[in-house]
């Protein structure tokens, strides 16, 4: 477990959940965030978050995602592409990075 990242559990909202929020609380570890929630943000840099999943996950899932950002509330926006069905898109926030 590395102190440098913080990790989000998402609470899920609207049409088969998904619009994300994240609980206010940061964990220290995924599998903390997971016992919460089945998505989490994860972060060690400022306003990029990449999305992970604690089974796997297909883009037909996440892709309608709209994830609010933990700092500000603002939209998240994919930036990179997910790695594998667990370790999904990484986002930026449209406030937090103006």
């Amino acid at each position: 477990m590395d102190k440098l990242f913080k990790y989000y559990a998402l609470d899920g909202r609207g049409i088969q959940g998904a619009n994300k929020r994240p609980i206010d609380h940061a964990y220290d570890s995924a599998e903390a965030a997971f016992k919460i929630s089945t998505f989490c943000l994860e972060t060690a840099v400022p306003g990029t978050y990449r999305l992970l999943a604690k089974h796997p996950t297909d883009i037909h899932k996440y892709h309608y995602f709209n994830i609010k950002c933990p700092n500000c509330g603002g939209t998240l926006e994919e930036i990179m592409p997910a790695k594998d069905k667990h370790v999904l898109p990484m986002y930026a926030c449209t406030c937090c990075n103006r």
